[in-house]
Parts: C-alpha cells; structure tokens; sequence
C-alpha cells in the first residue's frame, strides 16, 4: 500500500515538472544547443545574460528579442534554431516568451504576377500541411478568376485553431490546361509570378509574422511542365 502511494506521489511530482520544463524556453551560449543554457518561463522583461546562439523552443510558444548590439534587429521566433545564422539574441537586450494565439488564424497570401498573366479559367491553388492534421488546399484563383500582368492580389484562408509552428511545408501550384477555359484547341496557359509573400495573421499579431517571401523576374514561371513551387517554411520573422 505503501509503495502505491509513494509511486502515485512520484508520478504527480514528474508530471507537474515536466510541464513546468515543457512550457520554457531554453537559451544557449553556443551554436547546435551546446555552452551555457539558461531556461526562459513566459512573460517579459528578461535581460539575456549572454549572446544567444542557438534555442529550443516548446510547441506553442513565440520568442521575440534582438539579435545585434544595441538592441535592434527585433526578432521573433517559432522554431527551435541551431544558431547556424549567428547571434539569435544580444546580450543584455530583453528576451519575452509568449504562448501563440491561435484562436482567429488565418494565412494571407500576396501574390505579384509577372509579364505573363493568369488568365480567366485557368487555376492557382495554395497547399499547406499542417502536423497533426495532415495536407489542405485552397484553390485562390479559378472558375472565371484572373490575374492580370504586373498585378499584385492579396488572398486570405482562414485556419483557426491552428499555430505558426504546426506548420510544416507549403506550396503553390498551377493549372492552365485548355479545357479550364473551355477551349481544348487553346494553348496551355503559363504564369508568371515576380513576387510572393506568406504571412501568419492573427488577434495578437494583425501585422501578420512572415513565414516566407521570395522574388525574381520571374521567381518562378508556371507551365505545362512546371506547375508546382515548392516553399520553404522558416521558423523566424525579423524586422
């Protein structure tokens, strides 16, 4: 009876410090997690006692502080960071640790098409894969819908419930086949696209927190053969 009670004690305890553990942030002195760590609780005010490197960061949680002296570059942070790009935080600069409001999520998608227009009929389509979930899309343009040359269109899908850092991979793809349009003696419609931006919009941050933006001319031209661009999904946005 005795060892009942002392296992159920011993298991409260781990579990209460396991959550206490889970729920901080932990801050390293050198690259890859390794040096002098030091565990963040959420809430702010927090002055970094050293440069940070690298930094683990639980599910659910945001880290924001700058990483040059002086305090600027304000950073902030969603994915655990092995510290491959340099300084993540300055030292003495004030680190805040918050838990990610997920509750009106949503994605908006800013779109810049090149010289080579989408025209009316043919398809852009956003895919995204969310852990836990598993694969969506969203079909932003089609069914009469254009983009015209040298155009820039915002487009927004809401994801409530679901956190930056759940999200995994992204992509955008591209139909342009004839019988889109109606006409299957049409040729297959190309698109170019100069310039694309990801942004993570919610309550807490209406700004938006920028998970990918890229550019060229063109970033990327969408035709028969190519008709997916794969994207790259960062676990930090800095000003």
């Amino acid at each position: 009876m005795k060892n009942k009670v002392l296992n159920s004690v011993m298991s409260f305890m781990i579990t209460i410090i396991f959550s206490s553990v889970s729920s901080q942030v932990i801050i390293h002195s050198e690259q890859n997690y390794r040096g002098t760590r030091q565990a963040i609780s959420a809430g702010d005010g927090t002055r970094l006692p050293f440069n940070v490197r690298s930094i683990t960061i639980p599910s659910g949680y945001l880290v924001i502080m700058a990483n040059e002296d002086g305090c600027t570059g304000l950073c902030q942070y969603w994915r655990n960071m092995d510290g491959s790009a340099g300084w993540l935080g300055a030292r003495g600069c004030t680190i805040t640790v918050k838990r990610i409001d997920a509750s009106d999520a949503s994605l908006r998608i800013s779109i810049k098409t090149g010289g080579d227009d989408l025209r009316s009929g043919s398809y852009a389509i956003f895919h995204w894969r969310i852990n836990g979930v598993g694969n969506r899309s969203n079909r932003m343009v089609g069914a009469g819908g254009s983009l015209a040359s040298n155009s820039s269109r915002d487009f927004t899908i809401s994801i409530p419930g679901v956190r930056i850092d759940q999200i995994l991979d992204m992509a955008l793809s591209h139909s342009g086949l004839p019988e889109h349009r109606g006409n299957i003696f049409e040729h297959y419609d190309n698109w170019d696209v100069n310039e694309l931006q990801v942004s993570y919009i919610s309550r807490s941050y209406p700004d938006g927190l920028v998970v990918y933006r890229g550019n060229g001319a063109p970033m990327v031209r969408f035709t028969g053969e190519n008709k997916r661009y794969p994207i790259n999904v960062t676990g930090r946005a800095c000003n």
